[in-house]
């Protein structure tokens, strides 16, 4: 087992009582920042102590700590985490079976409940989601990026746990910590992530999402501290100031570490690198072949929340589809909002993994977390298989599952984010003039080859039906741009022409017009305004004639205060 941890030594103490029934071995780094008497409390309570210098989070120093433990497999834990009492049976047959080189670990998020008892969220995206928390210990094939908030990538098959089952992570800081503390843990996760990082910090400020939420009681004999354990506790046998756990590695040292195994680290997160440095290589070619239906009846919900499809999805193709840790390869279920005349609500969804690999013939239900779009009224979901870190299966003619759901309006909206971008529905109009930036060029949109960059059908354009692509916050857009610079490359068998309106609701306006002369290839450039309100960052294309089309994003305009 593996701990970062700058915790006070009582909490040492109660965690290593809960961990040490069922860890051979356990191996801590301790902030160098923490007290000297969480010091002393590893030296006494672990088998191996490391002192590292963090900065603010643990992820920079868990890879480098990893590579101090000798078992087969590798359990990861915070010290506000737990196993459930009476786990070590069923953790056992875990390790011993061969077929599995990772285990999703679903958590359960512990909170007062409406009766003041202690219960867990039943409800995405706090229960639906797995972690790779277990997995075998070969760092050949197995490797934890330095950047905050992410994942062990481990190269082979993997299994995700019935999030009802007997094993899951109970996760105690919504318990621990009251509002202020957790609102400052946010606000420290939003500026490491610099607006282009998940912060989850609606997972930490649960409470504005109450009104919707469905809870379940911690079963018999399960019971947590109240209130998380302060203090020196009996561990506190050294002078204050003293050292212990040896010298410090600082962060140099942990990013260099990180380098020397081809992984990004907390200053360098590229989500390209998805576990290709492992040893499995390319992935084996897949035939696209897949059936959809809803398991359960899914017609309704409320604004922006947390919901769950039921999804059976069949594979019927001649591959089996793959289940790997590392996304690179994995197949997994996602789903994207549209909404007529306005195009992609929510152009990325959170993304489901299967139970694990899927063999060709055979069929398996999903609950599919969804997060709804924040504004009420009739929208489609889509549901579509991702093989992450390639294509969606629809860019392979494999039509997705599509849903129409009314989003019916809840209580006062929240004002915490799930997606990364603006949390105000309608951000401020830019004033002043405006100022182009130009960038190196990004394909954006192919529908020959069905590349796209950022939401949109798949296969040639319709004539007269217009295509709404979001392009604010994809490919280094900032998510205030006001306009873009677009290169256009249209084929068709017709003269017609391309208009391209800010996507706002607006139509009694001179709007760029590009012209397509039919029989050849039609290039030029365009600088279109972004919509705003309720279309932000929207840009909406309407071709006169049906034809192929090649976008390239070439620059953005911003708004200067005057």
């Amino acid at each position: 087992m593996v701990l970062v941890t700058a915790a006070p030594a009582a909490r040492l103490e109660w965690w290593f009582g809960r961990v040490r029934a069922y860890a051979d071995e356990v191996v801590v780094g301790v902030d160098a920042a923490a007290a000297p008497s969480t010091v002393a409390a590893a030296e006494r309570l672990a088998d191996v102590v490391r002192r590292v210098e963090l900065p603010g989070f643990a992820d920079p120093a868990r890879d480098w700590l990893t590579g101090f433990a000798t078992g087969d497999w590798v359990l990861q834990l915070d010290d506000d985490e737990a196993l459930p009492t009476g786990c070590a049976p069923a953790l056992r047959a875990l390790l011993a079976d061969d077929r599995w080189a990772s285990y999703g670990l679903p958590f359960r998020w512990v909170v007062r409940g409406p009766d003041g008892g202690q219960a867990w969220l039943r409800q995405h995206p706090w229960h639906t989601c797995h972690y790779t928390r277990l997995w075998r210990h070969d760092p050949a094939r197995a490797g934890i990026p330095g950047a905050l908030h992410t994942a062990p990538m481990v190269a082979g098959p993997s299994r995700a746990l019935d999030p009802d089952g007997p094993l899951a992570v109970y996760h105690l800081d919504l318990l621990w910590a009251d509002r202020a503390a957790r609102e400052a843990k946010v606000a420290r996760y939003r500026r490491t992530a610099g607006g282009d990082r998940p912060t989850g910090e609606e997972f930490y400020l649960w409470e504005e999402y109450a009104d919707t939420l469905l809870w379940q009681a911690l079963p018999p004999g399960e019971a947590f501290p109240a209130v998380a354990p302060t203090g020196d506790g009996p561990a506190a046998d050294r002078a204050p100031g003293a050292g212990g756990g040896g010298a410090v590695t600082d962060l140099p040292a942990l990013r260099a570490h990180l380098a020397g195994r081809g992984l990004p680290s907390d200053t360098e997160w590229r989500d390209g690198w998805a576990g290709a440095a492992l040893g499995d290589g390319a992935p084996d070619p897949l035939q696209w072949s897949a059936t959809y239906r809803l398991a359960a009846p899914f017609e309704a919900t409320t604004t922006n929340r947390g919901d769950v499809v039921r999804v059976a999805v069949t594979n019927t193709s001649g591959a089996t589809w793959a289940s790997s840790g590392a996304p690179a390869g994995r197949v997994a279920l996602a789903s994207r909002w549209r909404s007529e005349g306005w195009g992609a609500e929510v152009a990325m969804g959170d993304t489901t993994r299967l139970p694990g690999p899927v063999a060709p013939g055979e069929q398996v239900e999903v609950e599919l977390g969804v997060w709804t779009p924040r504004l009420a009224g009739d929208y489609e979901l889509v549901v579509d298989l991702v093989h992450e870190g390639h294509s969606w299966w629809s860019q392979h003619g494999v039509a997705p599952l599509r849903v129409p759901v009314t989003v019916e309006a809840g209580t006062a909206p929240p004002g915490v984010r799930h997606f990364v971008g603006r949390a105000a529905d309608d951000p401020p109009a830019p004033t002043g003039p405006s100022a182009t930036v130009p960038v190196a060029p990004v394909r954006l949109v192919d529908s020959q080859v069905g590349q796209w960059l950022i939401d949109g059908p798949i296969g040639p354009l319709a004539a007269g039906r217009p295509l709404v692509l979001r392009v604010a916050g994809h490919a280094g857009v900032p998510d205030d741009a006001t306009g873009v610079v677009l290169g256009l490359a249209v084929s068709s068998a017709d003269d017609g022409v391309v208009s391209l309106w800010p996507t706002d609701g607006a139509v009694d306006r001179d709007v760029p017009v590009f012209t397509v002369v039919g029989g050849r290839r039609s290039v030029g450039t365009v600088t279109v305004g972004l919509g705003r309100a309720r279309g932000h960052g929207r840009v909406t294309l309407v071709p006169s004639v049906g034809c192929h089309l090649t976008l390239d994003l070439l620059g953005y305009l911003v708004g200067v205060a005057t």
